[in-house]
């Protein structure tokens, strides 16, 4: 077995070598096929182009590449696929649109290393596709990957960046962290404050939590994304077969919201005002603070790992979330995120 069909990532339900390559100047040429509905398949393909064109072919993308056709199967499943590289053809058969896209993925895997350069090097012979029969369904529905941006923020481009390496390993969750003491990351019109105070600390601690002294390193830190940059990097990544998922992390883990708005803190307010949190994860304090207003919260419970309160409780929490514009529905659980 050729050593890329060996060590394709992640491990494919079934590889079945055959003999030959497929020799690739240029781009191939893709095409729509099958008897799929029109609307699904032309997608299926457009995912296909969007990746493979975008790859620094030896000769670029020309006219008269060999044939790759793409057509959607949906008895194959959800984001399952079938790629079968013949010395004269590609055919790809995907379940869907995310399926097309992995075997596209997968066919750059099996490409030389230049094909994950920035841009074509002069002087390089073609690319060969080793012949094969690759099947493929995921084993597990949700692959994802978590950024805590709250507490260290990542610019769009470094987050687009991310998103296609992941996209790369057919990962289809980016779970973005965009809210807690440490900075409030995420535009709001309402209560513009928000990003504007909420978003930047003066200086982060760098010692462990239980280290004396404590040492900080004394420059700022801040950013936020506005909504228009959340569409953005949502639309990119649905591009690659890539749901965001975004958290909001309220009614606890509040001191950056505290900071912009201190009208939502209970009781008095701190001697020299709220402050963006300067240190790592503080949800005891967190916790302490939420109780302080809702004794039995049962949303905060979850959010905070600590023991639930009644149910009945939850309008109390909701009620606090909705002042700032939010729906708080318990951001630890899989796939339940606020509404901003």
């Amino acid at each position: 077995m050729d050593n890329r069909l060996g060590s394709l990532i992640p491990q494919p339900v079934s590889v079945r070598p055959r003999p030959g390559a497929l020799i690739l100047t240029s781009a191939p040429d893709i095409q729509p096929a099958g008897n799929g509905g029109r609307a699904a398949t032309d997608s299926a393909t457009a995912a296909v182009h969007q990746l493979l064109s975008r790859l620094p072919w030896p000769g670029g993308v020309t006219a008269g590449g060999q044939r790759c056709t793409v057509s959607i199967v949906a008895e194959l499943g959800p984001e399952a696929y079938r790629l079968v590289v013949e010395p004269d053809r590609i055919t790809i058969e995907a379940g869907d649109t995310a399926g097309a896209s992995y075997a596209a993925q997968t066919i750059r895997q099996l490409l030389p290393d230049d094909a994950w350069r920035a841009a074509p090097l002069t002087g390089t012979s073609d690319w060969q596709l080793p012949c094969a029969e690759i099947e493929d369904r995921p084993a597990l529905s949700w692959r994802g990957a978590h950024i805590d941006v709250a507490r260290h923020f990542a610019t769009k481009r470094e987050l687009l960046a991310l998103i296609d390496a992941l996209a790369a390993l057919k990962l289809n969750r980016l779970h973005l962290h965009l809210t807690d003491d440490q900075g409030w990351r995420i535009e709001s019109r309402l209560h513009p404050r928000l990003h504007e105070v909420g978003s930047h600390r003066a200086r982060t601690r760098i010692s462990l939590n239980d280290e004396e002294p404590k040492v900080y390193e004394d420059i700022q830190h801040g950013g936020y994304y506005t909504l228009t940059d959340l569409a953005e990097i949502a639309a990119y990544a649905g591009q690659r077969g890539m749901a965001l998922v975004p958290e909001i992390d309220l009614p606890g883990h509040s001191t950056a919201l505290l900071a912009a708005l201190p009208g939502l803190g209970a009781g008095p307010v701190p001697d020299g005002g709220y402050q963006v949190t300067r240190t790592g994860a503080s949800s005891r304090t967190c916790w302490r603070r939420c109780r302080s207003r809702w004794p039995s919260c049962a949303t905060c419970s979850a959010s905070c790992s600590a023991r639930p309160g009644p149910a009945s409780s939850t309008s109390a929490a909701t009620s606090a979330c909705s002042a700032v514009g939010a729906t708080t529905t318990g951001s630890r659980r899989p796939g339940a995120t606020a509404n901003w």
